[in-house]
């Protein structure tokens, strides 16, 4: 875990029940055992969190291109010519 074998743990746990005592070191161990599993807990949850995030949008330009404004302005006056040269039948006027 920390690179810690079993000798080092075994020191450690006979060191702490020498200066603790037999009474406060079950609690120590608890009090531990939930800082850990809070501190597990609260990894996962950011984890999570980053993989919930999707990917960014790409921006779409709005703007047209120089291009595509002239291909849809030459579009709209062949348009208007074809209007222009079509004759308008105009309904009849009624008699009176």
């Amino acid at each position: 875990m920390f690179g810690l074998g079993l000798w080092e743990i075994t020191l450690i746990l006979v060191v702490s029940l020498l200066v603790l005592g037999p009474k406060r070191l079950p609690q120590l161990a608890k009090q531990l055992a939930r800082f850990v599993q809070d501190m597990r807990r609260a990894a996962s949850d950011i984890q999570m969190q980053f993989e919930e995030v999707d990917e960014p949008t790409p921006v779409h330009d709005e703007h047209k291109t120089l291009h595509e404004a002239e291909a849809e302005a030459e579009q709209q006056a062949e348009q208007q010519a074809e209007l222009s040269q079509t004759p308008h039948d105009s309904p009849p006027k009624p008699k009176l």
